[in-house]
């Protein structure tokens, strides 16, 4: 399951809510769910939006720890730009939203390059991941550059939502399999070159990953 997703039917469900928006995000590879009774009938993804609407500012916990210093200190950034993000007001929105985005563009990029240097195909699970997070989130500053900043919370709550199990997950696999195959992250470099040929997951690097 690409948990990217959960962050597409969020703002999907943002326009399905908001009619006129309906155009502003990707919604090509976003499944409908049924229509429910009661609450949940107002529109596809009710139930998701007042999850999300109940959410609580994040904040970093040490649970997210991975154990690889270059990691952790990326994972705590981001944290801690979506958190400045969230507390935003209408004067500064847009201008933390884009200070979130251009950290994940680097945070992702970074993840990227060490998964290809190490053998993994530019087509894995986790990549995609990474690729359909951006692309929402580009759609999303799109729209709030256009004067509809209205997406930026919503996209924000389901960052919040997403990035824990996407850290245990998958970046946890990553991470494991960069000890496995002495990948020093510091400095971006494999003992042995050797090792990157002969992966034999060629996807994300462990089962685990991938989950």
């Amino acid at each position: 399951m690409c948990h990217g997703s959960l962050v597409q039917r969020t703002i999907s469900a943002h326009g399905a809510a908001n009619p006129a928006r309906q155009d502003a995000v990707p919604t090509q590879r976003m499944r409908e769910t049924p229509h429910k009774s009661g609450r949940d009938a107002r529109h596809p993804y009710g139930k998701l939006m007042r999850m999300n609407a109940a959410m609580q500012i994040p904040v970093w916990s040490d649970d997210l720890l991975l154990h690889d210093d270059r990691t952790d200190e990326t994972h705590r950034e981001f944290m801690k730009l979506l958190r400045s993000s969230f507390m935003a007001t209408d004067s500064n929105r847009l201008d933390r939203y884009q200070k979130l985005l251009e950290h994940t563009v680097e945070h992702f990029g970074q993840e990227d390059r060490w998964m290809l240097a190490t053998g993994m195909d530019d087509g894995n699970c986790h990549s995609k991941d990474h690729a359909m997070i951006l692309e929402t989130m580009r759609e999303v500053e799109k729209r709030a550059l256009a004067g509809d900043t209205s997406f930026i919370p919503v996209m924000n709550q389901a960052l919040a939502q997403w990035f824990p199990d996407h850290a245990k997950t998958k970046d946890a696999g990553l991470t494991e399999y960069l000890r496995e195959v002495n990948f020093n992250t510091a400095d971006e470099t494999l003992a042995d070159p050797s090792t990157a040929a002969l992966n034999p997951h060629g996807g994300c690097g462990t089962q685990k990953a991938c989950a």
